[in-house]
């Protein structure tokens, strides 16, 4: 009784003194108790006759037979002593299956909330001179009238502890050859120190009210990392008491609760940054469910409560006056505060040389309402004042509004604008259960004596993998007492076909799409075009486009080839326009080297900028904790990594995973169950990892053979001894708390494979020690199995059970 009802998970108390077993099944309300002496059985206060052959006390454990079994706990069972299994039904869920489910939920909540692992950190940022190198290229090849050839060459790698990268361009035509180096910066990050996070130096990017590229320094205290999380939205709701409330983000299940005594619960919701869909699921005793949804934006303009971050950017930029290039002074600072996580100020100054000093200061106030609706207000005295405002809900409607009044023109108002506003609204709904979407916009310019008004309406809707849509455009331009319009009417139809096996293969997977233009002003049809598009092979893919240009009587016509390589992706094309035709080619993919076996690894995506790791799992023969030359290499696919990443296991064993975000720490689980050899174990099954920029972090992974415990248990009564067989065994890992557990053999013997390296402990069970009335002798074991290339093998590992 006692291991049906553990392994049930059947909340039970044991009293081996006095023969009874008692508890309750599923809730407090249901309890039941066997009393093995008096042959007594309970279920709530109802008695079950039993009799003498329905119970008994055996050395181990308490029985009850199968069919009392079944009457106490209202459930039908069956058992097959042949495959030694057992067939329950029952007409609720049993509690092992509610806490299984509740494990589940916890597991898959883990996975969606963005708390990390606690990995040890067993390889961390590891800063040198020069190491790696990352390099991203594309050529070109264009054959018409006139041959032009072009490359672009991005590199990356780590200098002086930080790292650079830089661009090279070279093309070359019938007037001549063109090269010049350009965007080469270095940065130098320190991610703990929270006054000052990143310096950067080269040709950057000024990130003050005007994007300007200039020579010169940053200064920042700015996250190293893109922001992904926000901060914790705390919800309260009321409903039935007892009820289960759980709470999905972006369909993703981050947290659940029971509700009190009273139907009162409060939820922290983990929010990211950008819009999440908030859906509130409330399941009740009695098993109604209701739902409740919402959305809520986070702009990456918002901080958390107190956060602080500022930027400093010094230097020159280039200014071209027709043929000629001076460079001129730029000076911007700014900084943000996130008072409430609502609401963000910020506050900065732009100091720009054009004739003189151009001086800007300004104020910004990002706010949000009703966590939905989001308001901007741009204060710049000199230059300008701007309001805008947004809302998304839940059902997808959404509206954008923006007006812009600018106080004076120059470097701040280069078009000379004297007032700008905008509106954007988006309106989906359903019809006869067709989805359809409404959008206009509207967008209003002045200046001088000048107004420009744009309007566009669009409807578009879907019939199964038909998706329609027509949108107008329609603007007016008046200077003085004149005016000027054009407008256009755009018509497209797209449709995919299934990538179902039921469908034949030449055109599973197709893409087609018709587009027609009409022009209000010739009151005729502009343009007409018809595109296919379908993946040919794995990794290849062709497109095919038709038009024609009404207005000139012209035709067009092309045809695409794209193929993915291990190494580069391949792109061939073939324009015509009327009789002039236009064949090109280009090549780009990238290579990396890889300092630990000094190769070069190409792959086809972009590498510079990011970071990767070479990880290799191999038999440490001499357990020195080093890969040396001759240890066998293991190339099972064994190795998991927390985040998305891409990996390929390379001719020398290593698995190399790209597309790493540099500077991110991530998680590794080793998958023990994916090694060939069940006796090979590794060192570490869990750590975490900080990838270095631009290059290959290189990480071994040392495995040995596991070990092998043995030993005996007898029982003494007095001066008899004798084997016992059936003692349940725990085998605890002293480090991380994981228990095995084992029986002894009929003869009193156990034994015990694949033990991992480590400090374990071993003790019998404590409920089979009250049945028995026995203690043990010695109490428990320490065991240390070492990391040896054969194996740890411990034996003579007994222990005696002494009556009391």
């Amino acid at each position: 009784m006692v291991e049906i009802l553990s392994l049930l998970r059947i909340v039970h108390k044991v009293n081996a003194g006095n023969a009874t077993i008692s508890g309750y099944y599923i809730n407090q309300n249901r309890t039941f108790a066997l009393d093995f002496k008096n042959y007594v059985v309970k279920a709530n206060t109802r008695i079950i006759s039993v009799t003498a052959d329905d119970m008994f006390v055996g050395d181990l454990d308490f029985y009850l037979s199968q069919l009392k079994f079944d009457e106490l706990f209202g459930l039908e069972t069956t058992v097959d002593f042949n495959n030694l299994t057992m067939r329950i039904l029952s007409n609720e869920k049993l509690p092992v299956q509610i806490i299984q489910e509740l494990s589940f939920r916890r597991q898959q909540m883990l996975r969606n909330t963005s708390v990390d692992p606690d990995f040890a950190l067993l390889y961390p940022r590891n800063r040198k001179i020069l190491n790696g190198l990352f390099m991203d290229y594309s050529v070109n090849k264009s054959f018409s009238d006139q041959f032009t050839y072009g490359q672009n060459l991005n590199f990356g790698a780590e200098f002086l502890g930080g790292d650079v990268q830089g661009s090279h361009v070279l093309s070359k035509t019938q007037i001549g050859l063109n090269s010049n180096t350009s965007n080469i910066r270095w940065r130098y990050t320190i991610p703990d120190n929270q006054s000052l996070t990143q310096i950067s130096v080269g040709e950057l990017n000024a990130n003050g009210q005007i994007s300007q590229q200039f020579y010169g320094i940053t200064l920042s205290n700015d996250k190293v990392l893109p922001r992904r999380s926000f901060d914790t939205y705390r919800y309260s709701g009321q409903t039935d008491p007892q009820s289960e409330v759980e709470i999905y983000r972006n369909n993703q299940l981050v947290d659940y609760q029971v509700a009190n005594e009273f139907g009162d619960y409060q939820i922290d919701i983990p929010l990211n940054f950008g819009s999440s869909d908030i859906r509130i699921v409330t399941i009740t005793p009695n098993g109604q469910i209701t739902e409740e949804t919402r959305r809520i934006q986070i702009p990456f303009t918002f901080l958390p409560k107190n956060e602080l971050t500022y930027f400093v950017n010094a230097g020159f930029y280039k200014q071209n006056i027709f043929q000629n290039s001076d460079y001129r002074k730029i000076l911007q600072s700014n900084i943000s505060y996130g008072l409430s996580n609502a609401f963000t100020f910020k506050s900065g100054i732009d100091i720009m040389e054009e004739d003189s000093l151009q001086t800007l200061w300004y104020n910004q106030f990002n706010l949000r309402l009703f966590d939905q609706y989001l308001i901007t207000a741009d204060i710049a005295p000199t230059a300008y004042y701007r309001m805008s405002g947004s809302v998304l809900y839940s059902n997808g409607t959404s509206l954008n509004l923006s007006g812009t009044e600018y106080s004076g023109y120059g470097l701040f108002n280069r078009s000379q604008f004297d007032r700008n506003y905008s509106a954007n609204v988006f309106l989906p709904f359903y019809q006869t259960k067709i989805p359809f979407g409404l959008r206009y916009s509207l967008e209003y310019f002045s200046y001088s004596n000048n107004t420009s008004w744009r309007h566009y309406a669009e409807i578009n809707l879907r019939l199964g993998r038909v998706n329609f849509r027509t949108g107008y455009r329609y603007s007016l331009f008046s200077l003085n007492e004149s005016s000027n319009y054009s407008g256009r009417l755009i018509s497209s139809a797209t449709y995919t076909i299934s990538r179902s096996y039921s469908v034949p293969t030449y055109l599973r997977g197709t893409f087609l799409r018709g587009q027609i233009e009409f022009d209000q002003k010739s009151s005729s049809i502009d343009n007409a075009e018809f595109q296919y598009s379908k993946q040919v092979m794995r990794n290849a893919r062709v497109d095919v486009s038709v038009g024609r240009n009404f207005n000139i009587g012209v035709n067009s016509f092309q045809i695409g080839f794209v193929y993915d390589f291990n190494f580069a992706r391949s792109t061939s094309r073939l324009r015509t326009r009327g009789t002039q035709a236009t064949m090109s080619h280009n090549l780009r993919g990238s290579v990396g080297f890889d300092t630990g076996s000094s190769h070069f690894f190409t792959d086809y995506r972009q590498q510079v900028g990011r970071a990767g790791a070479s990880i290799r799992m191999f038999v440490d023969q001499n357990t020195n904790g080093f890969y040396d030359d001759g240890e066998q290499i293991l190339d099972d696919p064994a190795i998991r990594l927390g985040r998305i990443s891409s990996s390929k296991l390379g001719s020398d064993g290593v698995y190399r995973f790209s597309q790493l975000q540099q500077y991110e720490r991530y998680y590794v689980t080793i998958n023990k169950g994916a090694i060939s050899n069940p006796m090979l174990v590794p060192r570490e099954k869990e750590f975490s990892f900080v990838a270095d920029p631009n290059q290959y972090k290189n990480i071994d992974i040392p495995f040995y053979y596991s070990g092998i415990l043995e030993g005996k248990i007898v029982i003494k009564d007095g001066v008899n001894e004798r084997s016992l067989g059936g003692l349940r065994l725990y085998l605890e890992n002293v480090e991380t708390g994981e228990i095995r557990e084992m029986r002894t053999f009929s003869d009193g013997t156990f034994y015990i494979d694949e033990v991992d390296p480590g400090n374990y402990r071993l003790y019998p069970d404590p409920s089979q020690l009250s049945i028995l009335d026995a203690r043990p002798d010695p109490e428990h074991l320490d065991i240390e199995v070492r990391a040896t290339y054969e194996g740890d093998f411990i034996d003579g590992l007994n222990m005696t059970l002494i009556k009391n």
